[in-house]
């Protein structure tokens, strides 16, 4: 469907803060199908595996990078030269997707940027005045782009792009083929011509009203904490997730309760402010220092006996220590 033609059962919403997301008009029962939308693009084998097993080395945006590139799953060379090969009115679906272009404490977008300057210095465009439309590019991959391992690379959608996010979602997505079938050894071939189709669905019962929501985590990072959670959120995605589980007690965190008669674990308690006990990288020093005191004011609640306590009377070096393992 068009921008303007929503799925059936869903509607395109402005939310304050979410910024545009789906709605859902009717119920949608667990399991239940909520459309089938073939990619805007796709960019196959990027992936940083199927990259080397086809060249055996670094590409010069990889090489530039160094120890950088080490935990990244496209590779850079690959997505740099898949957008130098496309006519600019090849790519006018770009302008229907998010950037956060005006965003500059957006990590993954200043990192895009570097990424397509080293692009531009290195050879790779066929102009050198390509640098700023390739920024944009890569900030719209590192917004919207989906890794899918049957094409060993990387797809954009339109419709799946405005799934808003959720550490608790109410709907995930699987890639098939269009018409049916393996694909075969024409695997590869047929996903480059666009055969390859999403099909969200939903995780549970959705009522009419309902946001809908998928992980932009991976699931080892979903039964993360909430700090952790949210400062991936921060540095790949750009926002501060504040849904309903990010915002409620976080019980992947429990601490042994300071009160000497007491035997009970302490978890954090709902989150008024999403600051607190959050990272301090990135801001200014007068920033830190807030959320620094902010910190010492969070409040944990003991399961057991019911106390409250400040973050600082709990251990939470050692839970630090046991992340760093």
């Amino acid at each position: 469907g068009s921008e303007e033609e929503a799925p059936e059962g869903l509607v395109l919403e402005e939310r304050p803060g979410m910024g545009r997301v789906l709605v859902t008009t009717r119920p949608f029962s667990a399991g239940e199908s909520l459309f089938s939308e073939r990619p805007l693009a796709v960019i196959p084998d990027c992936t940083v595996e199927a990259r080397r097993a086809q060249t055996g080395r670094l590409g010069p945006v990889m090489e530039a990078l160094g120890d950088r590139s080490s935990g990244l799953q496209l590779d850079m060379d690959a997505v740099c030269e898949f957008f130098a090969a496309r006519e600019p009115e090849e790519l006018g679906f770009l302008e229907r997707l998010e950037s956060h272009g005006g965003r500059e404490d957006f990590v993954a977008g200043r990192f895009a940027d570097e990424v397509a300057h080293i692009a531009a210095t290195a050879g790779v465009l066929r102009r050198p005045d390509q640098e700023a439309s390739l920024a944009r590019f890569l900030r719209v991959m590192s917004v919207n782009a989906h890794t899918v391992p049957r094409v060993r690379g990387a797809m954009l959608f339109f419709w799946l792009s405005m799934f808003s996010h959720s550490c608790a979602p109410n709907a995930t997505y699987s890639t098939d083929q269009a018409g049916g079938g393996d694909g075969g050894e024409d695997r590869q071939q047929s996903a480059a011509a666009a055969s390859v189709v999403a099909q969200p669905r939903a995780l549970r019962r959705i009522e009419a009203g309902e946001v809908v929501s998928m992980g932009y985590l991976s699931l080892q990072m979903l039964v993360a904490c909430r700090q952790a959670r949210r400062e991936l959120l921060r540095v790949q995605k750009g926002f501060l997730c504040a849904c309903d589980r990010c915002r409620g007690e976080d019980r992947t965190r429990a601490l042994p309760c300071p009160s000497p008669s007491c035997s009970g674990f302490c978890v954090p308690e709902a989150d008024e402010d999403p600051d607190c006990g959050g990272d301090d990288s990135g801001r200014d020093g007068a920033a830190a220092a807030e959320g620094e005191a902010a910190a010492e004011l969070c409040s944990w609640r003991c399961e057991r006996c019911g106390e409250r306590h400040a973050e600082a009377s709990l251990p939470v070096e050692v839970e630090q220590r046991l992340l760093n393992l």
